[in-house]
């Protein structure tokens, strides 16, 4: 069992005890119905001790919330999964992505498509998903392929010559660059088989 909040269509709130039992639902008890949103917050409150008698001394620690306390509650209980949007490694991969000099490319799907690679680094297809569910940003799979074509073209140079300039800057003299070890580790096996294991 649990408690159910339905709004009818009058805007009063019924606070309701619900059994589901086989798959259905079925009203237990209705513990009462308000407009109002501490009369609500109470009753929701009488609804779990009835429901788990033994939390009755617990709830005297914590009386009824404060007008403002339920107006909070009552905002995110009308949030859903797609209002929020993952904001920390944009405050912190996308300030070091401006300090580098990558925002010179004048395209944010760039922007994007790098932070999530450092982030989440998945397949395009479960990119376009985390890029949604995450940011909120629409997109397919075809328009990134396109893009990607399209930044090959017009700013491949620009974008190694940043990455150049801020290696540079960084570590100074560069004598050696590695590129993709993760994927150049599954080469190893072959190149033992040519050369011999010493």
């Amino acid at each position: 069992m649990f408690v159910r909040k339905k709004k009818n269509k009058s805007g009063v709130v019924s606070i309701q005890i619900i059994d589901k039992s086989s798959g259905l639902y079925r009203v237990h008890k209705t513990v009462g119905s308000s407009r109002n949103l501490d009369e609500i917050v109470r009753l929701v409150q009488k609804a779990h001790i009835s429901l788990h008698p033994s939390d009755i001394e617990q709830s005297v620690l914590f009386p009824s919330l404060l007008s403002d306390d339920t107006a909070v509650e009552n905002f995110l209980n009308g949030v859903m999964d797609a209002h929020i949007h993952a904001r920390g490694h944009e405050c912190i991969f996308g300030e070091l992505f401006n300090r580098i000099g990558f925002d010179v490319i004048p395209n944010e799907l760039f922007r994007h498509l790098v932070l999530a690679r450092i982030t989440y680094p998945v397949s395009k297809l479960k990119t376009v998903d985390y890029l949604y569910h995450s940011q909120g940003v629409v997109t397919n799979e075809d328009a990134i392929y396109r893009f990607l074509d399209t930044l090959n073209e017009k700013y491949k140079t620009t974008i190694e010559r940043i990455a150049f300039s801020h290696k540079k800057k960084v570590l100074g003299n560069i004598s050696v660059v590695f590129y993709d070890m993760l994927r150049r580790i599954s080469v190893l096996p072959s190149l033992h088989t040519l050369y011999g294991k010493n």
